[in-house]
């Protein structure tokens, strides 16, 4: 069904999407060494301090598969294999970091990931319809909508798509031709998945099923086995380390499952009328009333009305479409159902259900599939199948236009930029990080030593102690000193007891609020010492001027080595 592309033409297409991200984002691209993508509540900050770290582990701690880490909760060693590490963006971004700051470089990585996507289901598509009018619209409207927006401002990892249409598209090349080639591409993005989320992965999963079901009951055989063996060694190889990590994490009492409380139901799962509910962040409709209101972020997973009207004029059509063409079209409509059901999480078996009752969705939820537990989640699926069958939608309509009432270029011109005007963003949500002089100058000491930056807080995916300001960790990425705070994903709370049992880190943590006792000044002078702490950054923002001079006396008081510096 595809015709080959020249290496030329794919590049082409994939400056092209370039260029588009650059038009999404706008202003991102005049801002890359200060912004990102982002808001104050979001894990943007988080991101960058991600493939930060990945560098350090691989060039500086000279291990590649240090999958712990003592710069933040100093002086632990908490696991990263539960937290969203995103390994293969760390790993991408690494020839930026050589020439670029960290911001930088995942501002870079950020494009080019728009780009993997449309380059993946432009080519998904073409194998499919054969049309290169519909599977350029199809990466467009893949690569930039409306889920990957909401999720690129507040969690970066999970608008990292380019996973899915281009295992699909191998998956596919694998089942039909039995390819070595198809199969062991295939088990290298299904590998580096694995290592970039473990909720895409268990999606992929899940996906993979249903395809390889799919072709057996259509073709009555299964794909060379041999192939398939050698395909699975690939991905063995490849996360092995990774996976035996998180099998002892998953195992251990660090990877039980937190249930969420009942009211997280409604914040959790789709709500059906979310599929048609636009952004209030797409320009084309921010000014409407019944959408220019708050809306969660989790919940929004608008599929746009052009590729629902052509997602409807496939079906609608379907005795005119080719019986083989027919078949994969109603894959993914069966394919797209069953997300959409799995997306509805405890709602499926009825609105008033209790996460603490349904022992079923409980059991859903423990180990690596504890992913369920935002159901939601599921609903990139969903869209990725919309978007194929809208793309039949789109190669009918073009075989309509029997009169030439446009050629094909323009065609294809005015159905790119119908698409991009209803998913445009512009102005982009962006976040500032700009980092304060003092941790430049931090930066040119001995990053050995341990920096106290106040206020102290930790966050996991569960749990915030104190007062967690999530560009301190960002600016770790800037002074390279271990601090005591940090956030990591799913992480034991015995983490965060080491601190609130030592009375110094105690009332640090409330030093915003209220008085120390005479054990809780000695223990901040006891903690200086045991940890040879040699300079204090305060953020004063979060103190009021009481506060602070009882903070600073106590620091005046320590008989030892100490610099005391504010970060404004």
């Amino acid at each position: 069904m595809k015709k080959s592309s020249s290496v030329k033409q794919l590049f082409s297409i994939f400056t092209l999407f370039i260029f588009i991200g650059i038009l999404y984002t706008y202003p991102l691209a005049f801002n890359l060494s200060s912004m990102l993508p982002g808001s104050g509540q979001s894990d943007t900050p988080l991101s960058v301090w991600n493939i930060w770290h990945l560098k350090k582990a691989i060039f500086s701690d000279h291990n590649f598969f240090k999958f712990d880490t003592n710069y933040i909760f100093y002086p632990q060693k908490p696991s990263l294999i539960l937290h969203n590490y995103t390994i293969v963006t760390g790993l991408m971004s690494l020839p930026f970091q050589y020439f670029f700051t960290p911001i930088v470089s995942r501002n870079l990585i950020f494009f080019i990931q728009f780009a993997l996507t449309g380059l993946g289901m432009y080519l998904l598509v073409l194998y499919f319809t054969n049309n290169k009018i519909a599977s350029l619209w199809a990466g467009i409207t893949l690569a930039f909508c409306p889920y990957v927006i909401i999720r690129s401002y507040n969690y970066f990892h999970f608008s990292t798509i380019w996973f899915f249409p281009c295992f699909i598209y191998f998956l596919w090349r694998f089942l039909n031709s039995g390819g070595l080639k198809f199969s062991v591409l295939a088990a290298i993005i299904y590998a580096l998945c694995l290592l970039n989320d473990q909720t895409y992965f268990v999606f992929l999963t899940i996906l993979m099923i249903f395809t390889i079901v799919f072709f057996f009951l259509e073709k009555h055989k299964l794909p060379s086995i041999k192939n398939s063996i050698i395909g699975l060694s690939v991905f063995l190889i490849l996360t092995l380390p990774y996976l035996i990590g998180l099998a002892s994490k998953i195992i251990a009492k660090e990877a039980s499952s937190h249930i969420w409380p009942d009211i997280c139901i409604d914040y959790f799962s789709l709500h059906i009328h979310n599929l048609f509910r636009p952004s209030p962040i797409l320009s084309l409709y921010r000014e409407i009333p019944y959408i220019n209101v708050p809306m969660k972020h989790v919940t929004n997973v608008f599929a746009g009305y052009i590729p629902l009207f052509f997602a409807a004029f496939a079906l609608v059509n379907l005795k005119n479409i080719s019986h083989e063409k027919r078949k994969i079209i109603i894959f993914w409509l069966i394919t797209g159902a069953l997300f959409f059901l799995l997306a509805l999480g405890p709602y499926c078996f009825g609105k008033d259900q209790s996460l603490n009752k349904f022992s079923l969705y409980n059991l859903l939820c423990s180990g690596l599939l504890r992913q369920i537990r935002i159901p939601v989640r599921f609903s990139l699926v969903t869209l990725i199948a919309i978007y194929i069958i809208a793309s039949f939608g789109v190669e009918r309509f073009t075989k309509l236009n029997k009169q030439n009432l446009l050629n094909n270029k323009n065609l294809c011109l005015f159905l790119v930029l119908l698409q991009i005007a209803e998913f445009l963003p512009i102005p982009y949500p962006l976040l500032s990080l700009k980092t304060p002089e003092i941790y430049y100058k931090l930066a040119s000491q001995n990053t050995n030593s341990p920096i106290l930056v106040l206020p102290l807080g930790w966050q996991s995916s569960y749990k915030t102690v104190g007062i967690y300001d999530k560009k301190i960790q960002f600016h770790q990425t800037i002074h390279g000193h271990p601090i005591f705070q940090g956030q990591i994903a799913r992480i034991e709370d015995s983490y965060f007891d080491y601190y609130t049992q030592q009375d110094g880190f105690r009332y640090l943590i409330d030093a915003n609020k209220r008085l120390p006792t005479s054990s809780e000044t000695k223990g901040v002078h006891n903690i200086l010492r045991t940890y040879g702490i040699k300079n204090v950054v305060i953020h004063n923002s979060y103190f009021d001027s009481v506060h602070l001079n009882i903070l600073l006396e106590i620091f005046k008081d320590y008989p030892g080595e100490l610099t005391v510096e504010f970060a404004t």
